[in-house]
């Protein structure tokens, strides 16, 4: 077989890397100016989608590949908020700090950690803390700057754990402009302590 001349782009004062093509399969490769190369992140996508047509079934990888054109890929954008500090936060903060000045085990206040949480039916479905309302109001901030200085739009629906931090932190958050339902099945695992 033929082999074919390599292709070599000279661009004066611009660094350039060998980015593997289909030429490279022929015996070829192609310089690429940095400037032309994608980004990690575009990488990195990349590597997923490749990852994720393979693991597909043969009938749903020929669905997929028929996809040409970006327009006709839906792409949902998933928002994950952990709760905003609640008191029982506060509390177990709290009970560590005295155990280890006390002189305990990092295992032993663990378990007062535990056992404080337990006994104080005060923490029982804990509210937030003063701390965790100025949590929110900074993420808050942060999440309408994402709103106004990227792509990205505001949530359609907040799916939220029944718990009242997690309410109140979704409901401060998102506001009453979307709506926000409550799943038990997203509530922390069921501990035995008041707080959950």
């Amino acid at each position: 077989q033929e082999q074919r001349p390599r292709r070599i782009v000279n661009l004066p004062r611009v660094p350039v890397a060998v980015r593997r093509s289909s030429h490279a399969a022929r015996g070829g490769a192609r310089l690429v100016p940095f400037s032309h190369m994608p980004s990690a992140h575009a990488i990195a996508a990349l590597s997923m989608a490749k990852l994720f047509v393979s693991k597909l079934k043969p009938g749903l990888r020929r669905s997929w590949s028929r996809l040409r054109r970006p327009s006709e890929i839906k792409i949902k954008v998933i928002y994950l908020v952990r709760h905003a500090e609640a008191m029982h936060n506060v509390e177990e903060k709290r009970v560590v700090g005295l155990s280890l000045e006390a002189g305990l085990s990092k295992s032993e206040a663990d378990l007062a950690r535990k056992t404080a949480l337990e006994t104080n039916d005060a923490l029982k479905d804990a509210p937030l803390s003063t701390g965790g309302h100025q949590q929110i109001q900074s993420a808050l901030e942060g999440y309408q700057r994402l709103l106004d200085r990227t792509p990205y739009c505001a949530p359609e629906i907040v799916l939220v754990s029944p718990l009242r931090r997690t309410l109140q932190t979704a409901t401060r958050l998102f506001g009453s402009a979307v709506r926000i339902v409550a799943v038990e099945l997203l509530r922390e695992k069921r501990t035995g302590m008041a707080c959950d």
